[in-house]
């Protein structure tokens, strides 16, 4: 029993770090991808997500996320703010692993979530409304998604699975088909938003052409 719990500890303790590193790769990234002048405050925005993000989900976000039996097929968790209460556990709570090594494993995706939006708000929006964002992020949107299944929320108690944090799926549920279309309709809205935006863009050049001829 001691070995198996130590050998999934270390195990998530690994993969979170990994995971981790995934701040650095996204930092990298970005700047590489922004002008230069906004290459600083780029470095500033992934380091000061990666701190507001643990904090917040340290303060409330676990909590909410797995907020125990009397939340079990819930919509909406409690928020106590008991500041990592959850992290204190033995090898004879059942788990499997450490529960504060859980922590850890999700603290790094909820930092990775947040580093994800900042990419696609590089140079779009401003720092300290972007950090606002962050608290909203870590301390709400996560946690609350995640109780829906992994914490026993109403997602788990009808018995969804989910496949690498993506969309919680059942085959035979209507709801798996109506994300389904949702996700690819939007995509294909971007799709041909962003064809025809190109598409305007190249006749207005071509009606000033022919306006200075």
């Amino acid at each position: 029993m001691e070995v198996e719990y130590a050998l999934n500890t270390l195990y998530m303790l690994i993969t979170a770090a990994l995971v981790m590193w995934m701040a650095a790769g996204f930092t990298m990234l970005e700047a590489g991808l922004v002008r230069r002048k906004n290459t600083a405050e780029i470095v500033t925005k992934n380091i000061g997500l990666y701190s507001i993000a643990c904090f917040m989900y340290l303060l409330c976000g676990y909590m909410a996320m797995y907020p125990g039996a009397a939340f079990a097929g819930g919509f909406m968790p409690a928020f106590d703010f008991g500041f990592g209460d959850t992290v204190a556990d033995t090898v004879e709570d059942g788990y499997g692993y450490a529960e504060s090594a859980d922590f850890f494993f999700q603290v790094v995706f909820v930092a990775t979530a947040c580093s994800i939006v900042s990419g696609a708000v590089a140079e779009r929006m401003n720092q300290w409304p972007f950090f606002a964002l962050v608290v909203f992020i870590a301390a709400f949107i996560y946690p609350v998604q995640g109780y829906w299944n992994w914490g026993g929320g109403f997602l788990k108690a009808d018995g969804y699975s989910d496949f690498a944090g993506s969309v919680s799926f059942n085959d035979e549920s209507l709801l798996t088909w109506v994300s389904v279309f949702i996700f690819v309709t939007l995509a294909m809205l971007i799709t041909v938003a962003v064809f025809i935006s190109l598409l305007a863009k190249r006749r207005f050049i071509m009606v000033i052409k022919l306006l200075q001829l």
